[in-house]
């Protein structure tokens, strides 16, 4: 990764939220992917692993900002973060904490619902993630990168001799390979800002790429997926009380290279 330092006056805090739905017995789901799971409308489904709502503020004397990255597959329009969250949580973080609404940055991994997994009080913990940052406010240093993954992701848009095109589809067929022109393109650059305090120890990170989250967990269950347990990583690799916060690319056509490998478990 190539990097270079950004020396300015900078504030920051961190914070992280459980937002996972405990009662997992009544987490009844998506028919479809139920199905793939093999339970049936009865059983609960258990948690792999927790959904985090996860905070870092930044403050360089003028202006203060705050990003949430959320365990969730969408910001409102589908499943189950309504449209009023993001309005309601803005609100919030405005009116209790004095961060400007336009100035709240709320990103959405995507990973794949089973349905039902979220709490109930999903803008009160996301809120109170900002609200654990702006509480623990230190001098950070900065610095900024970039990297690049082209093993795991492929765009599910194939382009066909013809001039048609396939999207990939579990579903669905894959065309014969005589009839394949290509594939579509990919965005491989994995964007880092590290954040460290003073003495070189570090503090927090935000790295940016774009996936699609969708192949869950060895045996089922809530899962973050991909996000998830590459921030889990980060965070065990880089010491106690370090926070990575994931940010999702324009994933719409991307898939996970294995996507329709049927010899291999899915597991992210």
């Amino acid at each position: 990764m190539n990097n270079h330092s950004v020396q300015d006056s900078l504030m920051a805090g961190k914070g992280i939220c459980d937002i996972t739905r405990r009662d997992v017995g009544a987490i009844q789901g998506d028919v479809a992917i139920r199905a793939s799971l093999g339970l049936d409308k009865q059983e609960g489904i258990r948690i792999h692993d927790p959904l985090f709502a996860r905070a870092l503020v930044l403050d360089n004397g003028d202006t203060r900002v705050a990003i949430l990255s959320m365990d969730v597959i969408a910001i409102g329009g589908i499943y189950e973060v309504p449209d009023s969250f993001l309005p309601e949580v803005r609100a919030r973080i405005e009116s209790e904490l004095g961060i400007p609404g336009a100035r709240v940055l709320v990103n959405a991994s995507h990973t794949h619902l089973v349905g039902g997994q979220l709490c109930d009080d999903l803008v009160e913990r996301a809120a109170d993630a900002v609200r654990q940052a702006c509480a623990a406010m230190r001098p950070v240093t900065a610095s900024v990168g970039k990297g690049a993954e082209t093993r795991i992701t492929m765009n599910r848009r194939i382009r066909i001799k013809d001039g048609s095109a396939w999207t990939e589809r579990h579903a669905n067929p894959s065309p014969p390979d005589h009839e394949v022109a290509g594939v579509g393109p990919i965005d491989p650059d994995v964007g880092v800002l590290r954040l460290d305090t003073p003495d070189g120890s570090p503090f927090a990170l935000v790295y940016a790429f774009t996936a699609h989250p969708y192949c869950g967990a060895s045996g089922g269950g809530v899962t973050a997926e991909l996000p998830g347990f590459a921030s889990s990583v980060i965070d065990r690799t880089l010491g106690e009380g370090f926070l990575s916060l994931f940010l999702q690319g324009a994933a719409g056509d991307i898939t996970e290279v294995r996507y329709k490998d049927l010899n291999h478990p899915r597991n992210s």
